[in-house]
């Protein structure tokens, strides 16, 4: 994921995987809802989150 920090948009890269899902979290655990693109390489459009810790959980063709 890059880049990191970030301030308005993450790119995913997930080498040879194919991206199923991808969910994210703020600290407290809360689901957020991101726009997602749908290309190869997906980018989470982050622009309108507060400063702050958040964490991914990615679905693959291979598993989490």
């Amino acid at each position: 994921m890059l880049p990191n920090p970030a301030s308005n948009q993450v790119e995913i890269n997930s080498e040879n995987l194919q991206i199923q899902q991808i969910e994210v979290f703020d600290i407290t655990g809360r689901q957020i809802a991101i726009p997602l693109s749908s290309d190869a390489h997906p980018v989470l459009k982050v622009y309108h989150l507060p400063e702050g810790v958040y964490l991914v959980r990615m679905q693959t063709d291979k598993g989490q």
